[in-house]
């Protein structure tokens, strides 16, 4: 199959930028707690002030900064110091590495079903078929996220089954392999569940114990469901945090 050449955008480089300002927002990059102007971003960056502002408007939406008027764009500290947060739907290695451990993967695992009607449904799709990909997530060794995915034949190809299902983020793969379309945001249904047999044994927990489920829907820009994703976070290692915006005006 031949390999086309990831799409790049706007938005694609206000998200790249993002992360990075968040990395050396973490790393105390910015000993001062100020952010340089949009000027002085753009010209970090390599990137139009515009790309610098989709960043920013991003940054200020997740609660990492605050743009005063006369003040500057001000980070605060104790948003920027908090780990494991649910809005960011940070890559699994870059989440356990935050927790302090060293991230790998292991059991990566390709298949071709007959469609379920609960994939049907929720992806909106006449296929007959689906892929279903999953990967056990390790921290110094030891299993802290499993994840699965789940995609129809419409966008991928029996190719998936043969790729190697290392640390790469498994929508990079699909992009780059596949020239999926891009994901504009993700519906998001925590559900509480009791760990059977199978998923006990990924993540090395007693069987039944209680835990939650991430389950998310990746939608395209166009609104249409591309892929579905089942997250599962070992209980005694992963506890998410939120930043949480509230408006207590007086009536």
């Amino acid at each position: 199959m031949e390999h086309r050449i990831r799409r790049v955008n706007r938005y694609s480089a206000a998200k790249l930028i993002r992360r990075d300002l968040v990395r050396y927002i973490k790393q105390g990059y910015f000993q001062d707690g100020m952010l340089p102007s949009e000027d002085g971003i753009a010209s970090m960056f390599g990137v139009s002030r515009i790309t610098v502002r989709d960043a920013l408007a991003n940054l200020e939406n997740l609660g990492y900064i605050s743009r005063i008027q006369g003040r500057g764009t001000i980070i605060n500290r104790s948003v920027s110091s908090m780990t494991a947060r649910l809005s960011e739907g940070q890559p699994f290695t870059e989440l356990i590495r935050s927790l302090g451990y060293t991230p790998s993967v292991t059991h990566g695992k390709a298949e071709k079903l007959p469609i379920t009607e609960a994939v049907r449904a929720a992806l909106r799709t006449d296929a007959t078929e689906m892929y279903r990909v999953e990967k056990l997530f390790l921290g110094d060794g030891a299993p802290v996220v499993f994840g699965v995915n789940y995609f129809t034949t419409e966008y991928i190809t029996d190719e998936i089954l043969t790729c190697p299902l290392d640390e790469t983020l498994i929508f990079t793969l699909i992009q780059e392999r596949f020239n999926f379309p891009d994901i504009a945001y993700d519906l998001l249904n925590i559900r509480p569940l009791q760990a059977d047999a199978y998923l006990a044994e990924q993540l090395q927990i007693p069987e039944g114990t209680a835990m939650l489920m991430l389950e998310s829907l990746s939608m395209g820009r166009d609104e249409r469901p591309l892929m579905i994703n089942l997250e599962f976070y070992h209980p005694d290692k992963v506890h998410f945090k939120e930043v949480r915006a509230v408006d207590y005006h007086m009536q």
